[in-house]
């Protein structure tokens, strides 16, 4: 599974675009009034503003090339304060061989740098910078019908990783291994790591595989259609 596009949502669009693109330098693809989407390899983030919700927040995680995690993690400590977990300011994930590291950004999103070893290694091995991102690797869906929105996406051709049981008060992973992308499917309140930041339903968009739209709506229902 590749994730092509993600629609999320923000109380200050100003602040939070003003850190991705002058401090980050991510490449603006779009920009209107009340939204703005930036580069991601070969995926887009949209962040739209919402004054009708309190601070809305997501997980993400953006995929990167294995080969320069360590010039990764230090272009990214040159920007913004890394979150620790247990003292440790990275993670390395022995049953998905990667490794992470992660940050806040002003609204509160926790997002995740990740090194999987399957992933394409850059040609340069010596520097990182932001061209470096492969793709949108992870991003949350939380719902309080964990259960019948993960059989909706495995009817929907998005299975669970590694064909494993869906279960209703933990983190899912849909999605195939090979593609290196997953749908984190999780119930409310349970503890992003990495942070004190506890899982909340807020609505997103995500576009599959240049063929689905996921559509989460605010009470944490989902709706599936071909594109």
């Amino acid at each position: 599974m590749q994730i092509n596009k993600v629609i999320l949502y923000c109380n200050d669009l100003s602040v939070l675009k003003d850190f991705y693109v002058n401090r980050f330098g991510f490449t603006i693809l779009r920009d209107v009034e009340d939204r703005f989407a930036i580069e991601i390899g070969n995926s887009v983030l949209e962040i739209i503003e919402s004054k009708d919700m309190h601070a809305p927040f997501y997980h993400f995680a953006f995929n990167i090339p294995p080969n320069v995690f360590k010039q990764a993690k230090e272009w990214t400590k040159s920007k913004v304060a890394l979150d620790e977990e247990n003292g440790e300011d990275e993670v390395y994930f022995q049953f998905i061989d990667a490794h992470s590291i992660y940050f806040h950004d002003p609204s509160g999103n926790i997002v995740e740098l990740i090194a999987r070893k399957s992933s394409p290694q850059a040609t340069d091995s010596e520097s990182f910078s932001i061209k470096n991102l492969l793709n949108i690797g992870e991003i949350s869906i939380t719902t309080n019908e964990v259960i019948p929105v993960g059989k909706s996406l495995v009817e929907h051709r998005i299975p669970v990783r590694d064909n494993e049981q869906l279960i209703s008060d933990g983190l899912n992973f849909l999605g195939d291994r090979d593609g290196g992308a997953f749908l984190l499917l999780t119930p409310e309140n349970r503890r992003w790591f990495f942070s004190n930041t506890y899982s909340k339903i807020y609505p997103l968009t995500i576009y599959v595989d240049n063929e689905q739209q996921i559509i989460i709506n605010d009470q944490g229902k989902i709706e599936v259609k071909n594109i």
